[in-house]
């Protein structure tokens, strides 16, 4: 299809999410889109996975268990304003 990324991924329902660290690593030594999923249930997680470079942050099992808390993750997204 054309499209390059690449996509870290700690795992479906993941009890921790990728590492910052590990995310500011790859997305050093990468010039494509970076996405990041797995473990992001929360505000303070999915800021710190933007935060040390994420693109796109994936939260599928969050809006299964929880859509209430997707809202205070939609905030932090919009507030890094990536388009």
């Amino acid at each position: 299809m054309g499209m390059s990324m690449v996509y870290l991924e700690a795992g479906s329902g993941a009890g921790k999410p990728v590492p910052a660290e590990m995310i500011t690593k790859v997305k050093k030594n990468i010039g494509i889109p970076l996405i990041v999923g797995g473990g992001i249930r929360t505000a303070e997680a999915a800021e710190a996975a933007l935060s040390a470079g994420a693109d796109i942050i994936v939260t599928g099992t969050l809006i299964e268990d929880d859509a209430r808390k997707v809202k205070s993750i939609i905030d932090v997204v919009k507030r890094f304003g990536r388009r």
